[in-house]
């Protein structure tokens, strides 16, 4: 009788999948509670799946594809790759393959397909395909590298020692080798055939992923070119010593200064590294401190004379804007808020949400002189620039305004610049602990996980539980229990 529950429970789950009228990961939790329900598993054994390291380790490569899409490796990859394949999209195609089957060759397919993935899309988004038409491929090809050596699939191991058990000898590492090439050449000639005929070929998709507002995009847009200026300060100069709120500068120039750079060897590093401060009343300033200044020329220019300061226009204006602590948003009005028929100056703004105005856009005609006098109205939106954390906490006053974009997702981005060689060494560290078995896999794996975090690659824990795919996670650790309900049923 439980052998045929079972297999009527399997039977419904895969007719559940098949319609896609409810969730996957929802479908292997109805499945799990059925076999519990009908006494067929324990609740112990219905949640031992959530314990296997395979979930485990699913979750952390989420985390090590964050850090790899993050820092730029995955599209200087992708850049490397369309390099070597010059403008032949079938060299592209097969080129990908073959490394797909290298990498699979050292990893379990699940794990080929979250590492390979933020790489793929990276080159599918280049070259405005969709990325669709490179996954499906990716897929099927992590699963015919499973047979490339002992270790590209659980099952292999499993089989190994199955052998001994029975007193045969252990597979060695590359003993399966010949027969995973021919599978994986078979695969790559027949993906290969049938690219055009059975794979999508949905362009907007890929072009849709890249849609969104870059530092650069909302310059761009805010006409901030020729408004910023980059203005640094001389050794002995009489700046230096003084906050910000002594000079006035905004009363006496109609000038504002943005952000403060400046370069420190305090503490344990070992090499001048720059540091960035949003500009303050109690900011204090150094000798060569680089000042970036929003104004006219000519306002910036009398500034500089006045204190013997050298002035160069900012040739990079928005990524300038942007460091590992500070950014730039887009803010829309809500309705409701507060802030409408307020001017600026009479909110207290910047002493409210710590954060300065750039630019207010009002029905497509832009507002950059006097903002400060100007009232707000309802569908105004406002650029501001500040620290990632204040703009985060901006984000959360749902009832005044709202926050275009993603800044977490911009902050990770900005706090990870500069890591892709980082990352690249602790994908590489993973990967040979893998091959040499120092570790088990899943030890491995969570290694990498989190040396990602400690090294800045994944901005912080709450960014790397944010990037794991929890639907897939749920999914696979609910359907493995039904190898379990199969077996005890069959005996």
């Amino acid at each position: 009788m439980q052998l045929i529950l079972t297999f009527i429970i399997l039977g419904i789950t895969v007719v559940l999948f098949m319609t896609n009228k409810i969730r996957a990961d929802l479908v292997a939790i109805l499945a799990l509670l059925a076999f519990v329900l009908t006494g067929i598993l324990s609740p112990l054994e219905a949640l031992s799946g959530f314990s296997n390291s395979v979930v485990i380790m699913i979750a952390a490569l989420f985390v090590i594809g964050a850090g790899i899409l993050r820092t730029g490796l995955a599209q200087m990859a992708g850049s490397l790759l369309l390099k070597y394949s010059g403008e032949s999209e079938k060299r592209l195609f097969i080129l990908l393959l073959v490394i797909v089957a290298s990498v699979g060759a050292f990893m379990s397919n699940t794990g080929t397909v979250a590492l390979m993935l933020p790489i793929v899309v990276s080159i599918a988004i280049s070259i405005k395909s969709s990325p669709s038409k490179y996954l499906i491929p990716l897929s099927y090809m992590a699963s015919f590298s499973g047979l490339l050596t002992l270790i590209a699939s659980p099952p292999n191991l499993i089989v190994s020692q199955i052998l001994v058990d029975n007193g045969y000898e252990r597979l060695s590492f590359f003993q399966i080798t010949p027969i995973g090439i021919i599978g994986v050449v078979v695969g790559i000639i027949y993906l290969y055939l049938v690219r055009n005929k059975l794979l999508p070929k949905r362009k907007t998709t890929a072009s849709n992923l890249n849609n969104k507002l870059s530092a650069k995009q909302l310059a761009t847009d805010y006409q901030l070119g020729g408004n910023l200026f980059l203005v640094k300060v001389p050794v002995g100069s009489d700046l230096v010593g003084k906050r910000l709120a002594q000079l006035k500068i905004p009363a006496n120039y109609h000038l504002c200064i943005l952000k403060i750079s400046r370069k420190s060897t305090e503490g344990m590093n070992l090499l001048p590294m720059n540091f960035h401060e949003m500009a303050g009343p109690n900011s204090i300033l150094q000798e060569k401190d680089r000042l970036y200044i929003q104004g006219s020329l000519s306002n910036v220019e009398k500034f500089a004379e006045d204190y013997g300061l050298s002035v160069e226009q900012s040739t990079s204006e928005a990524d300038e804007l942007v460091s590992k602590q500070l950014g730039i948003a887009e803010v829309l009005l809500t309705p409701h808020s507060s802030l409408i028929n307020e001017t600026l100056r009479t909110i207290g703004f910047r002493e409210k949400y710590n954060l300065n105005i750039l630019g207010i856009n009002r029905q497509g005609e832009y507002v950059e002189k006097d903002m400060s006098k100007q009232k707000l109205r309802f569908g105004d939106a406002l650029l501001v620039q500040g620290s990632w954390d204040s703009i985060e906490l901006l984000s959360r006053d749902t009832r005044n305004v709202v926050v275009i974009g993603q800044p977490k997702e911009h902050a990770s981005m900005a706090a990870a610049s500069g890591k892709a060689s980082i990352a690249g060494v602790i994908m590489i560290l993973m990967v040979l602990l893998m091959v040499l078995e120092i570790f088990p896999a899943v030890i491995s794996v969570l290694i990498g996980a989190a040396l990602m975090i400690l090294t800045g690659c994944v901005r912080n824990m709450d960014d790397a539980y944010g990037q794991i795919n929890w639907e897939s996670v749920v999914l696979i650790g609910a359907m493995l229990p039904m190898a379990t309900a199969l077996e005890k049923t069959v005996e």
